[in-house]
């Protein structure tokens, strides 16, 4: 027997568009057993390992048929046993043509076992017995569910030996409220002919038109994404809602991602109104704002001047309450096709080329971005942009690409506005010495 709760508060488990639902034992639809399913975040503090569950518009009545014809004036016995959880009031059983009364179990137990005596006629197998309790203690370490069973005598009641009939059902589960999906799809495209200064009109995934060349949104909070109404029961008894998953108080909700450049907002319904100013860390890696979040859409946004290079990136977010993180919620990408060349050398007894294949009807742009080793300094040359034209195939020697001063070698990747599957690279090396080459494919995509 459990403890008294220390809750006084009632928790209502019932569907809003039904105040006559109840726990069907014997349908084998899913749909239409009633399971009711209880937010995990609005399960109160526990009290051994419970709490208490109102049986508000008899919504965990459990209803069995009685499944095997009890003679006039006969007397049978109906069990039912809970699993995670115990009558916390007084059970009783109700249906046509017979009377009840409890013979063992009940308030304080996981079972009660009813004496059923039918009345002068017979009760037919198809009789529906109602078991109706005010309150539960559940045990949410587990789906609360229900068995039926009917005996003949109360000693195989006891026992649970040999049941006349049964039938089962799951009564209540537990699923969080916020799934995590707290984001919608959100990609802000820099393009590769702006070298990456300005942003395309139209973000990558046609979710946001709102988009400018120096306005836009790289990540969509969207709480009300996690909660549908109807789908969760919250303490009160009605749909358990956004507004009281996360709250009616503001919190902090922190955004990781690179913030080093550009102007950072939070703003709704779209980008380009500064609503909600951003606090960047030092090593401009988090932002951070302090905001309602279960009321409109906010979306993180940046505006750049068209000069700063923007960095391509992704970016996740946290909220406080309930403390939920989201990886990889949004993104800054380039319109383009990444080539990456490992080794870039402009060694004086060599002579690199870089080959670039663009097999697309059209020209596309490229720039390019160096990553030098410690003591390397790599200043962009005269051929470090330009464009491939359609259907061609250029040649870029590795001094016209950089210039390198400390040592002569370094990394390089070439963003090129192109699909991946019309881009071909590859780099040869000739030593001037011996006349040998060597001649690496690159990685594209």
């Amino acid at each position: 027997m459990l403890n008294k709760k220390l809750l006084v508060a009632t928790i209502a488990a019932v569907f809003a568009t039904s105040a006559t639902a109840a726990i069907d034992t014997n349908t084998t639809t899913a749909a239409d057993v009633g399971t009711v399913k209880f937010a995990n975040e609005a399960i109160p503090t526990l009290t051994d390992g419970a709490f208490e569950l109102t049986n508000l518009n008899n919504a965990l009545d459990i209803e069995a048929q009685i499944g095997f014809s009890i003679p006039a004036n006969a007397t049978r016995y109906a069990r039912i046993d809970l699993a995670n959880g115990e009558f916390s009031a007084t059970p009783a059983i109700t249906g046509a043509g017979f009377t009840s009364s409890i013979a063992q179990g009940g308030n304080g137990s996981s079972s009660v076992i009813f004496l059923i005596t039918a009345g002068g006629l017979d009760v037919a197998e198809t009789v529906v017995a109602t078991v109706a309790a005010a309150t539960f203690d559940v045990m949410p370490a587990g789906a609360l569910s229900v068995t039926y069973g009917l005996y003949e005598t109360a000693g195989a009641a006891v026992a649970k030996s040999t049941p006349l009939a049964s039938s089962s059902a799951t009564m209540v589960t537990y699923a969080n409220a916020n799934t995590g999906k707290l984001t919608g799809a959100e990609k802000a495209t820099a393009t590769v002919a702006s070298q990456f200064t300005a942003f395309s009109t139209v973000a990558a995934d046609g979710a946001d038109t709102t988009d400018t060349a120096t306005v836009a949104s790289v990540l969509r909070l969207t709480p009300n994404a996690s909660v549908v109404d109807g789908d969760f029961i919250g303490p009160t008894g009605a749909d358990y809602t956004d507004a009281m998953l996360f709250g009616a108080a503001s919190q902090d909700v922190t955004f990781t991602g690179k913030f080093g450049f550009g102007d950072w907002s939070l703003d709704a319904p779209s980008c380009g109104n500064g609503q909600n100013a951003v606090v960047i860390n030092d090593a401009k890696t988090s932002a951070t704002a302090d905001v309602v979040v279960n009321t409109d859409e906010l979306l993180l946004c940046v505006t750049v001047d068209g000069e700063e290079a923007i960095e391509k990136g992704s970016y996740s977010v946290m909220i406080e309450k309930p403390l939920t993180s989201v990886s990889d919620a949004g993104s800054i990408v380039f319109d383009t096709t990444s080539v990456t060349i490992p080794y870039l050398t402009t060694f004086a007894d060599y002579n690199q080329r870089v080959y670039i294949r663009n097999d697309s009807s059209v020209a596309a742009s490229y720039t390019t971005s160096f990553v030098s080793e410690a003591g390397v300094t790599a200043v962009a040359g005269s051929a470090a942009t330009g464009s491939v034209p359609a259907n061609s195939l250029i040649a870029i020697k590795a001094s016209d690409l950089v210039t390198l001063t400390g040592k002569t070698r370094t990394s390089a990747v070439i963003e090129i506005e192109a699909t991946a599957v019309n881009v071909t690279a590859t780099t040869q090396t000739v030593n001037l010495s011996d006349k040998s080459t060597d001649t690496v494919k690159l990685d594209v995509q």
